[in-house]
């Protein structure tokens, strides 16, 4: 997401940030080291916990906020981070309303990252997209927004990608991984990213 980010140039040292997640997450942290500020949308309610310890960050560049509703009025971002299969976990109704939500408060050409949990082998599957509903889900939910869908799409798997794969349940898992395998076959997480205003870089 990162990545995708500085190639389409939403984030620097100026940039405001958003991250929005359901469970613990180390992005913000990192990102009020590398940004003019964050703020942390914990819709589970950690922020007395895990997100509020000390650990390196800049607490005066990163706010914690429980919900969408709480954001001040005035405040815009130019960059939002939506982490974790946060956008879909709850299903399409709730991802309808993160967005539509979330855009009102881009920026110029701003743009919002997702990652979504993909099954690469859809047999015998039914809690996750394969990676023609996950194209055919974002575009709908792009245009209800009216958001544009930015760069293009490679289902490949490169050997870079099956260097790091993890076995659901085993050691694997703790260390760093691309792919996980479970007994439904190989999943791992697409990212997407929706920019405002049409400015898509292809």
């Amino acid at each position: 997401m990162l990545y995708g980010m500085r190639q389409l140039g939403v984030i620097g040292y100026d940039a405001r940030c958003a991250v929005i997640s359901r469970v613990p997450d180390g992005l913000g942290h990192f990102l009020s080291l590398r940004s003019a500020g964050v703020d942390v949308i914990d819709l589970q309610g950690h922020e007395a916990g895990w997100l509020a310890r000390r650990r390196m960050r800049r607490a005066d560049r990163m706010s914690i906020l429980p919900d969408l509703d709480s954001i001040p009025p005035d405040r815009s971002w130019n960059a939002v981070f939506i982490p974790q299969n946060t956008l879909l976990i709850v299903g399409l109704r709730q991802a309808d309303a993160i967005l539509r939500s979330t855009v009102h408060r881009l920026a110029g050409d701003g743009v919002i990252a997702c990652s979504v949990e993909t099954a690469l082998d859809g047999r015998g599957r039914r809690d996750r997209l394969t990676p023609g509903r996950v194209a055919a889900v974002m575009a709908i939910l792009a245009e209800r927004s009216g958001l544009e869908l930015c760069g293009s799409r490679d289902w490949s798997l490169s050997d870079a990608t099956l260097d790091r794969i993890a076995v659901q349940g085993e050691d694997s898992e703790r260390r760093p991984h691309l792919v996980t395998r479970d007994d439904h076959g190989p999943r791992t997480c697409s990212v997407w990213f929706l920019r405002k205003g049409g400015h898509c870089q292809r």
